[in-house]
């Protein structure tokens, strides 16, 4: 009964007090990143899950994801309902969640994001965005260890075809071949363990995704200009 008199409560004042922000009115402004990092711009756009802007320090246009932006011109993008100039106004903010698939299919709602996106979105979270860029770096050395160990390998045994046809006697080519097989199964566990590192990288963002967007409830009976209303602080 208690839950369903403050459902009813939260219900009427929002919709006599709040309103949805509108972002793509805020044409000029600074924004903060979760990471801190603060861009100054303009003729911003909003579409959707991004944030279309100029950004005024590299003179170049730039989108970010909303999940990424802590605040717009001062407004915060999260999921509560504040006082401010008398009147109650909703902010909004969705909760992101990647969801895995492997290393190089990582989705956001359903959509396969590109590489530029994923690091767009794990710029949030520093810890993911490190974990992330490891996990890259051992699977591209993990690659080149591969082809340079089955060039060898084969590289090897072609020549040895090549000596028996002709008669000729090869030396070392068994050293060739441990080289080779060596370089090659190195590689194999190097790109194991980037994917992994890619795989915890996303879960590291979606962890502290949901820690920030974890909802602490709070009413507060407020009167502003225009009558009376709860406060919900999430």
């Amino acid at each position: 009964m208690k839950n369903l008199f403050l459902t009813l409560c939260l219900c009427f004042s929002a919709s006599l007090f709040a309103q949805e922000i509108n972002f793509s009115t805020i044409k000029n402004g600074e924004m903060i990143l979760k990471n801190n990092q603060k861009i100054k711009f303009s003729s911003l756009e909003e579409e959707g899950d991004k944030i279309y802007f100029f950004n005024l320090s590299s003179q170049q246009r730039e989108h970010l994801y909303k999940s990424s932006i802590l605040s717009i011109d001062g407004i915060a993008l999260t999921d509560k309902y504040d006082l401010k100039e008398n009147n109650l106004t909703k902010v909004s903010k969705q909760v992101y969640q990647l969801e895995y698939i492997n290393s190089r299919n990582v989705l956001l709602d359903g959509k396969k994001l590109s590489k530029g996106e994923l690091i767009n979105i794990l710029e949030s979270d520093n810890k993911a965005l490190q974990q992330y860029k490891n996990g890259v770096t051992q699977k591209n050395i993990g690659t080149i260890l591969i082809g340079v160990g089955a060039g060898l390998f084969v590289g090897n045994g072609i020549a040895n075809v090549s000596s028996a046809n002709s008669g000729e006697e090869r030396n070392n080519t068994s050293i060739l071949f441990f080289i080779g097989g060596g370089l090659a199964a190195s590689g194999i566990v190097l790109k194991i363990i980037g994917a992994n590192s890619v795989k915890n990288s996303i879960s590291t963002y979606n962890k502290q995704n949901l820690a920030y967007n974890k909802s602490n409830l709070d009413f507060k009976f407020l009167v502003s200009n225009n009558g009376a209303g709860l406060r919900l602080n999430f």
